[in-house]
């Protein structure tokens, strides 16, 4: 049986060949992981134009949905959000007039990363064509940040925050992001700005194409327009919350985005632990402050992926024979699911372990999320009875599961007893 993609992505498009194909292009030539995405062209036109136009490749590739008719950008993302299955998780809306070029070719699995906190209900990119803080030309020192706004040329959604707030308003003139993210903030969630992603905009080519440009009277950003979504928005929502939003909606709410804190480290700490304790896979901090760091990058040296120093004592590949056999305590967060043999790094682990000594792995728990996009790099994904069940075969016993309850992972422990 097929299994269903990840993410379902939503392209509404009307006679726009130029930019369509091209798009769709460059988002098949950068996919990484099969069942990670599905595209779902939604054709405005009055005839199926998209057929006649799109290159047979490419048509195999889509799910194209014909609406008879220019239902617009809401009435489109409405429709297809009909057609995606219901299991699927996560929905992307995007314009058809952008391009993901070879340098962001990770890019939607930077974007998936962010649904690991819960609270997280809509990330967006930068772009050389945009509104606000996602412009590329706007002045921030931070890599991410928690917004008040994100522009819907290309939005990537929590499907069941989405449904929450009551989906897509297509009864407005305009401004259905502004809408969509008034309403996802006040019902408690985050917006997240990602700045390492980078997605190519054309802006403005269907808009201006259907209603003139902005020098035209009502045309396609112009002050008619401006003022007609603003006093929908207005209307909806209230005069104060339309002025809160217009005057925060370019404010970094922070930067920051940490809503579990470091639940799993604080449980950690909580455990009593005797003896000599390693730390795999330590990086720039040790739980433990007495432990003794273990990492492929030696003490004092940048760790470019995580963009700090490294404090490890031992240089070592954690994934092989460790250079030590004295080992009272080992503490593993978020190591094994980057393993490509888990078995033999589980192996090599216990080996480093005295008699009675202890062994604490944390990891995602598949169990609350599809933990294998949350990190490009992550090659296997857990349960909590599937890693209980690996660690008895290994040998190790007396085997307690803690839940630190942050929404994302969960700790195991083990002892070895001969």
């Amino acid at each position: 049986m097929k299994k269903t993609e990840i993410v379902s992505i939503i392209i509404p498009t009307w006679n726009n060949p130029e930019y369509l194909i091209p798009c769709l292009k460059s988002l098949f030539e950068h996919r990484v992981g099969e069942n990670l995405f599905k595209v779902y062209v939604i054709d405005n036109g009055d005839r199926s134009m998209v057929k006649d136009y799109l290159p047979k490749e490419l048509l195999s590739q889509i799910t194209l949905i014909e609406a008879g008719k220019n239902l617009g950008w809401e009435g489109g993302l409405k429709l297809g959000l009909t057609k995606v299955p219901k299991e699927v998780e996560f929905v992307m809306f995007l314009n058809d007039d952008t391009y993901i070029p070879f340098a962001s070719r990770y890019w939607l699995h930077k974007m998936l990363q962010w649904f690991r906190f819960p609270l997280v209900s809509a990330v967006g990119p930068t772009t050389n064509v945009v509104m606000g803080l996602q412009n590329i030309f706007m002045s921030m020192n931070i890599s991410s940040a928690s917004v008040q706004l994100l522009i819907g040329f290309c939005v990537l959604l929590r499907k069941s925050a989405l449904e929450k707030v009551g989906g897509i308003d297509d009864t407005l003139p305009g401004g259905d992001d502004f809408d969509l993210s008034i309403r996802l903030t006040d019902a408690g969630y985050k917006l997240i700005l990602d700045k390492s992603v980078f997605i190519f905009h054309h802006g403005f080519k269907t808009g201006i194409r259907t209603k003139g440009d902005s020098n035209v009277n009502g045309g396609w950003n112009s002050f008619e327009m401006q003022q007609k979504v603003n006093t929908a928005l207005i209307t909806k929502h209230g005069f104060k919350r339309w002025q809160e939003f217009m005057l925060s909606m370019n404010k970094v709410r922070t930067s920051v985005i940490d809503p579990v804190k470091d639940k799993e480290g604080i449980l950690i700490r909580k455990l009593t632990l005797h003896g000599k304790v390693y730390e795999l896979g330590s990086g720039g901090q040790l739980t433990i402050p007495e432990a003794i760091g273990v990492d492929f990058y030696p003490k004092g040296e940048m760790i470019d992926t995580i963009n700090t120093v490294s404090v490890a004592e031992i240089v070592a590949d954690v994934s092989k024979e460790l250079p030590f056999k004295d080992a009272d305590v080992l503490i593993a967060r978020h190591i094994l699911e980057h393993m490509t043999n888990p078995l033999s790094t589980l192996i090599h682990w216990y080996n480093a372990l005295n008699i009675g000594g202890q062994l604490i792995i944390a990891v995602p728990d598949e169990d609350l999320a599809m933990t294998i996009p949350m990190n490009i790099e992550h090659k296997h994904a857990y349960t909590k009875l599937f890693l209980a069940s690996l660690l008895e075969i290994i040998g190790f016993k007396n085997i307690v599961l803690e839940d630190p309850k942050n929404g994302v992972s969960f700790i195991i422990r083990g002892v070895k007893s001969e």
